[in-house]
């Protein structure tokens, strides 16, 4: 199983830990930053957590459509 982030959503997530910091202090960010990579683990393990976006391709996202999941 892949997981591609779009470049749309590399550029938010860099934008939103910008922000935690920023707001919240470094701890803030990096626990921030384990918990989205613990989620992207858990995807990568269980890709049906995705909707099924193009059938024919079994290219799933997430519903925000900020990353997609291919099995």
């Amino acid at each position: 199983m892949k997981l591609v982030w779009t470049e749309k959503a590399q550029q938010r997530i860099g934008e939103i830990l910008e922000y935690i910091e920023r707001e919240f202090g470094a701890k803030a960010r990096q626990t921030f930053r384990e918990k989205t990579q613990d989620f992207t683990r858990i995807l990568i393990q269980f890709p049906e957590m995705g909707t099924l976006e193009i059938k024919e391709k079994n290219l799933r996202g997430l519903y925000r459509g900020n990353c997609a999941a291919r099995g």
